[in-house]
């Protein structure tokens, strides 16, 4: 596995240290900020986040003598904000403005974090996601959780719910933030423990499947180390036996339907588990949507969009749904043909500035990310991946730097004691 650094705590200003509590407070209220518990939480912390924005961008000015850097970051927000006013004009729906006001906010706590450091942050989200493992484990043994709450469809999600994000999309993006701020081997192993099981019991498929494909793909581990969990995920798939859906765990009904697959001939069988398990219903709203979209009626959105924050009504109009559970095709509907080839170039610009921790951002971006990017909480819960994988990189880098600074010490040290000799 990678070797693990953190950097020294150490902030500039009083207020980078509110803003840090402020981001801890805002994640370790996740699951209770939803419209479905209490309406009043979700738009107080709504408030937060536009605060904690101003905030950021306050702080990151002022260690510039607010000078103005305009750089790529401020470009491309100033064609979002372009691009959403104008799509405020044309459908007169003032709620879009609410919700790019929540990215700018977003955008201007990334460009704080960047010149900060983030590990009591990521030591913080690591312990809130811990309490969060007990507590969903809590609920698996005794029926309910801490809080009262009951398991939802056989899925056992602690306190969160289906608008909190679920606990498995929860999990999946502070997945990897361990390997990069534990120091300690048997802490880490711990930790990772604990969060894989909580992933198997929450029954989210899949994040699960996210978090394997961010593994095997961009981890900076051992070959060998990579194919033994493929092994150790795939060792019960032939024990397995027919179940009924409404008991299963949809994890184990996952490896269900892949032996069903690989190894079964009955047509009929492997047709009847993906109907029963939900399956056929994600395609059909993607073929939908997608169908939809490119139509000669929806010619003028195809290449740039529909707007931030629109993706509900555009989606309403051209099919029976609100939104496609799909990030990639929700991007597509937002800023179209062209804003979505931006984004997966960011994206791959991304990757190869952060190569060592990009396994930490990967989950928010694989092509199984079933949640809605209009989800403040989503969006959220993004940024504090996005932050601590920069985070962790500043820290890898800045390790490196001094590596080679103690090795040219060496070297001169070495050199003086063989001149005096």
């Amino acid at each position: 596995m990678p070797k693990t650094f953190c950097t020294p705590v150490g902030y500039e200003h009083v207020i980078d240290r509110i803003i840090v509590w402020l981001l801890v407070y805002l994640f370790a209220t996740l699951p209770f900020a939803a419209i479905d518990f209490s309406p009043f939480l979700m738009v107080l912390n709504r408030f937060l986040l536009i605060i904690v924005g101003g905030l950021s961008a306050y702080s990151a000015l002022s260690k510039r003598s607010f000078r103005i850097r305009l750089n790529g970051a401020f470009f491309i927000l100033g064609i979002i904000l372009i691009h959403s006013f104008i799509s405020i004009l044309i459908t007169g729906k003032l709620e879009y403005g609410k919700e790019t006001g929540i990215l700018c906010s977003l955008v201007f706590i990334a460009m704080w974090a960047r010149d900060i450091r983030v590990d009591v942050l990521a030591k913080a989200v690591i312990f809130v996601t811990l309490f969060y493992c007990a507590d969903a484990m809590y609920q698996y043994i005794n029926g309910v959780d801490l809080c009262g709450f009951t398991p939802q469809n056989n899925r056992f999600w602690g306190c969160f719910s289906f608008g909190a994000p679920t606990f498995g999309i929860f999990l999946s993006l502070v997945f990897f933030l361990p390997f990069f701020y534990l120091k300690r081997s048997w802490l880490r192993s711990v930790v990772v423990v604990m969060f894989a099981l909580s992933m198997f019991i929450a029954g989210d498929r899949a994040p699960i499947v996210q978090t394997l494909l961010a593994m095997f793909i961009f981890m900076p581990s051992r070959h060998w180390q990579k194919l033994l969990v493929f092994g150790l995920v795939l060792i019960p798939m032939p024990f397995l036996i027919e179940m009924d859906p409404s008991t299963s765990n949809r994890v184990i009904a996952m490896l269900e339907g892949m032996k069903l697959f690989l190894f079964s001939e009955d047509s009929v069988a492997l047709e009847e588990f993906v109907h029963s398990y939900g399956i056929s219903a994600y395609l059909n709203i993607w073929s939908e949507v997608i169908g939809g979209w490119f139509t000669w009626d929806n010619l003028a959105n195809v290449p740039f969009g529909a707007g931030w924050g629109s993706a509900p009504d555009a989606i309403a109009s051209i099919s029976r749904f609100g939104r496609p559970h799909n990030t990639h095709i929700e991007v597509l509907v937002i800023w179209g043909v062209v804003g979505y080839a931006a984004v997966l170039g960011w994206i791959i610009w991304l990757y190869r500035r952060n190569r060592e921790t990009f396994v930490i951002f990967a989950p928010s971006i694989l092509p199984f990310g079933f949640f809605s990017l209009v989800s403040s909480n989503h969006l959220f819960t993004m940024l504090i991946s996005y932050i601590l994988m920069v985070g962790a990189s500043h820290g890898r880098q800045g390790l490196k730097v001094k590596t080679q600074e103690d090795e040219g010490a060496r070297r001169v040290a070495m050199f003086t004691d063989s001149k005096r000799v």
